[in-house]
Parts: structure tokens; sequence; C-alpha cells
């Protein structure tokens, strides 16, 4: 990653280079690079009649005096604190960008209706090195909620996020810790996990990575790791989006955490998309990923009050 603008994808022949890269105003363009540096764009699919909101990066501190990186999408132009949703990236071995985003589309409609969107890059994300990449191996989101919780307080201490109206999703590890964080914090209204993990000792035995995971990244102790854990300090209302055909987490982890959050009274909803793999929100039927920004909408517009024009509840 370079400033604005992501490699998707390169190949190389012929002293040339041809690459795919994303930025804030284009979903990918095609780029051929010679021996002297000279490119020319091959093809381009940028955003036409559209200005979308841009990620505007961001250096947080941890509390443990870590730094780490994170991105704030919202409309500048309205002052004041307003609703914010954590969006944590999957993994957890990933990394958000400054760029467009074509498969997190509620980010922008969110924006448009008077949100914060805050993305952050934890301790386990690509891209900051070896040490960081490895820094949450063996204590899953112990480790890393703090690099996700500090930087909502800090925008809370600013005034741009109102403390009574913050939420939390994310879509795999994100899912994951979209259930992990609430059974630690009572700060979130709203919460929707896609994907999720609930119960990686179950995961072990039903993944087609399971035992992989749980030996390799959580160290063989997955019950301390393990939203399930903790599902007796949860109050936050929960959507759970999940594909049926999911083999890498698989539906039953989105199941056990609706039946536990039901079963303790708290407001849940379970929504399975028959035919869908894991990377339905990347590749999966238009419909189905249509669907699924929706229902993220839809479901913090229920739990969370609607922010006015100038930021503040309607």
């Amino acid at each position: 990653m370079g400033g604005d603008r992501v490699v998707c994808g390169m190949t190389a022949a012929a002293g040339r280079i041809a690459y795919l890269a994303t930025t804030p105003y284009s979903v990918g363009d095609l780029i051929l690079r010679d021996a002297t540096g000279e490119e020319t764009r091959l093809a381009s699919y940028a955003l036409e009649g559209a200005e979308p909101y841009l990620p505007r990066a961001r250096v947080f501190t941890a509390p443990d005096g870590r730094q780490v990186e994170g991105f704030v999408l919202r409309d500048e132009s309205i002052p004041g604190p307003g609703p914010l949703l954590l969006d944590v990236h999957g993994g957890p071995h990933n990394a958000w960008a400054p760029v467009f985003d074509a498969a997190h589309l509620y980010h922008q409609a969110l924006a448009a209706k008077g949100w914060t969107v805050l993305t952050v890059n934890p301790r386990g994300s690509d891209g900051y090195g070896e040490e960081f990449y490895t820094a949450a191996r063996g204590a899953w989101g112990l480790a890393d909620a703090g690099d996700l919780l500090a930087p909502v307080e800090e925008l809370v201490a600013e005034g741009v996020a109102d403390p009574e109206r913050l939420a939390v999703t994310g879509y795999s590890y994100g899912g994951y810790m979209a259930c992990m964080l609430p059974a630690m914090t009572g700060r979130f209204r709203a919460a929707v996990a896609g994907g999720c993990v609930s119960d990686l000792a179950g995961m072990a035995g039903t993944s087609d990575l399971g035992h992989f995971l749980v030996e390799h990244e959580c160290g063989g102790a997955p019950e301390r790791q393990s939203p399930v854990s903790y599902l007796d300090e949860v109050r936050t209302p929960t959507l759970l989006l999940h594909g049926l055909d999911d083999v890498r987490c698989p539906p039953g982890q989105a199941e056990r955490w609706f039946a536990g959050l039901r079963e303790r009274g708290v407001p849940a909803r379970l929504v399975l998309y028959p035919g869908a793999s894991h990377l339905f929100i990347l590749n999966g039927r238009p419909s189905h990923r249509l669907d699924y920004n929706e229902r993220i909408i839809a479901w913090l517009e229920q739990w969370i009050p609607d922010a006015g024009p100038d930021g503040s509840p309607s």
C-alpha cells in the first residue's frame, strides 16, 4: 500500500509490470509500467458522477502505548457528536485501506445519514511488520481489543462520536470481534456479526481450517478466547448474518451465538443465506450482497436513534 493507492495484483514480463490498483475514486485501474517508470492506464473502473466520502487516516494509541492506524469516514460538514460504527476487518491478518470499498457500501450510506464509520488495523493486521502481525497469536480478542476500543474512546473524547450511539460490526474475524467486544463493554448499543466465530473449541472440528486456527493462531487454548465463554456479560442487541454453505466459519457458529443470546433475553436475529460461502459478501449473489448491506443499516437504525441534520438525535 502506498498513499491512497492499493495494489491488488501484479504481473511482470519483458521489463514491464502490469498491476491492478484501487484508489479513493476507483474500484480498479489496470496500469502498465515500463522500465523507465512511465505508466499507462489501460483500463479504469472509476466512479463517475459520484462523490464518495473519503476515509481519513488517523493514528490512535492503545492502552499499552502501541500505536495503531485507523481511518475515519464521515460527512465532515456535520458538526457535533453523532452515531459511530466501529467496523472490524477479517483475518485477523487483513487490513483496511483508504480506498473506495465496493464490498462495504453501507459505509457510504451511513455517512450520508450522519454516521461516522471507524475502521482500525489492530495488532494482527497485515502491512506493519512481523511482530505486529503475530502480536495477537494466542490471545485473540484479548490482545487486540484495546486497539479497537481505544480509538472509539478517542473519538468520543473529541466530540465526534456520541457515547450513547455506538455500534460494532465486522465479518469473519470481524464478526468474531462483534461478538467478543460487547462481552467486554456495555458501550455498544447494537452489534452486527457477519460470518462470525463464537466457539473456537467447536470450530476446531467443523471448520476447514479449524485445527490449524485453534493450534496455530489460538495457541491451543481456545476457551478463554471464545465469545461463548463470556455470553453472560452480553446485553447488546445483535444481528447475525451468515452463509449457509460457509465451511470456513460454519453456520453453527452463528446459531450457537444466536441461541445463547435468546436464552438470556438479549434481542437477536439470525439470517442465513442459502448457497452462500464464506466469501459471499465479496463474490456471492448480488441479491445477497445487497441484502447484507441493507440489513446492517436497518438493524442500526432500529436500535440507535437517527442522526439529525446537525448530527444530533432526531
